[in-house]
């Protein structure tokens, strides 16, 4: 008996040119009933904590409100005519007329030299152009003139966490914190700093809930405490803070992308399904949701709808080699051998590296078509594009048994087994290979290692009549 195998692999999407990923722990889902299923190393990406970590304008000019109000602090309570200058450049800077707002800034700071504000403004706008140097500057001015102010401190902080200079960035945003120990937004940075910055998802957490204590809907702060939580090995909390998220931002497709990318790891597919729904409804033109619904219908074992979604998400975007690969995919399931070889092979000409297309294709052509010799090449492609995955070096050595080579066979399903000692399935090929080569003792030893695992796995019973017959009386 041969076993059947696919492998999804459910990436989460094509990143976006801010987006930040963190990988997570990897998470290989095996099933050897029908079809095994393989998810790719799990990557979130991060858009929201990129956009906060990227965008020149947002903390350091939100901050800088602040600083409105420091005449106050001497007993005066009329805006002063710097002050006002000021937000006439922060109104126009929002505006995105940015040559008005420098103009503005530059006004104010001729007004009042020792007025911090509209040197962060300054600073903002430099970032934007590029000018990290220039921003650097602005920003030390502003410390000089008001070292005190936690929004100032803040503002160096975000910086310097964009700079990479951690340790210092962590120096200002804690010394924010003290100066403004109820502000959640320096909280919530601090957070990042340590979850994206200084890799301590502990750290990260603490600063996440205590930020959220202060300010409980804010959502960018929910889904980075998801993401560190889930980073942490605790899915259910993570889930948990995802959900917050969304109902704080319903708007925010990343959100609910993420949201639905995990619902789908944890087989929720029925809010999987309405989170990609959603999403696609926000963002019709994007590619990603209807990648995730075929996902789901794939998860369902809906192959018709599942392509369906496929061949949508292809014509939003007829360059993504995931959703080609996933077209194959339900074609391969659904029994349109003929499809599915032709679109694995549309899917390795947008992507050759596509590890997970040549060895479904490879399966295909050698198992289900019982074509060997045509599988074998894209087998060793896919090996050689990814040689530690243990069910790539299966498929090879499975192959290369069905084409007549037990010996070489051997060699590879060894090392498939060194890489994953519990997967029943290659532990299963392996005893048949061995019991090929008369070597029946090592044979029945992995059969009852397979069934120790997984009674049910596919092959468990022909691994079943095999031991049998290897302990068969005479």
């Amino acid at each position: 008996m041969m076993t059947r195998r696919t492998f999804v692999a459910l990436t989460l999407g094509p990143q976006q040119s801010k987006e930040v990923s963190t990988v997570l722990p990897q998470t290989m889902l095996s099933s050897s009933t029908a079809h095994t299923r393989a998810l790719r190393t799990a990557r979130l990406p991060l858009k929201r904590a990129a956009l906060f970590a990227l965008r020149a304008c947002s903390l350091a000019l939100a901050v800088s409100l602040l600083l409105c109000a420091h005449a106050s602090a001497d007993g005066i309570k009329k805006e002063s005519p710097a002050q006002a200058e000021f937000k006439k450049g922060l109104a126009q800077f929002n505006l995105k007329n940015y040559a008005d707002a420098e103009a503005s800034f530059k006004r104010a700071i001729q007004l009042d030299p020792k007025y911090p504000a509209p040197y962060l403004g300054l600073s903002d706008l430099s970032q934007q152009k590029g000018d990290q140097a220039a921003a650097a500057t602005f920003l030390r001015k502003a410390v000089a003139l008001a070292p005190d102010n936690s929004g100032v401190q803040a503002a160096w902080g975000h910086f310097l966490f964009n700079q990479k200079k951690f340790p210092e960035a962590e120096q200002a945003l804690r010394k924010a914190v003290q100066l403004d120990p109820k502000s959640p937004g320096v909280r919530s940075l601090l957070g990042d700093l340590y979850f994206l910055g200084l890799k301590k998802a502990p750290e990260a957490i603490t600063f996440y809930k205590e930020s959220l204590a202060l300010n409980p809907s804010d959502a960018h702060t929910n889904f980075m405490l998801g993401v560190a939580l889930l980073a942490s090995g605790k899915p259910d909390e993570g889930e948990q803070q995802f959900v917050k998220a969304r109902d704080a931002d319903p708007k925010d497709p990343v959100i609910r992308k993420n949201l639905a990318n995990l619902e789908l790891r944890r087989d929720e597919l029925d809010p999987a399904s309405q989170n990609y729904q959603e999403a696609s409804n926000l963002v019709p033109k994007e590619a990603w949701p209807q990648i995730g619904i075929g996902d789901v219908s794939l998860r369902r074992k809906d192959y018709k709808r599942a392509a369906g979604a496929y061949q949508t998400a292809l014509t939003l975007d007829p360059k993504s080699a995931e959703a080609q690969t996933k077209l194959a995919m339900s074609q391969d399931l659904s029994g349109d051998h003929q499809s599915a070889e032709m679109s694995y092979k549309k899917a390795l000409e947008m992507d050759p590296k596509d590890a997970v297309a040549a060895n479904n294709l490879a399966w295909l052509l050698a198992i289900k078509e019982k074509r060997p010799k045509d599988g074998l090449p894209w087998a060793e492609k896919a090996v050689a594009i990814n040689p530690q995955s243990p069910n790539f070096q299966d498929t090879r050595g499975w192959i290369m048994y069905t084409a007549g080579d037990a010996a070489g066979a051997l060699t590879v399903l060894k090392k498939a087994a060194e890489l994953a000692p519990q997967n029943p399935s290659i532990l299963y090929h392996l005893g048949v290979v061995y019991q090929e080569l008369g070597k029946s003792s090592l044979a029945s030893e992995n059969f009852t290692k397979a069934l120790a695992i997984d009674k049910n796995f596919d092959g468990a019973d022909d691994a079943l009549r095999r031991l049998s017959s290897i302990h068969a009386p005479g």
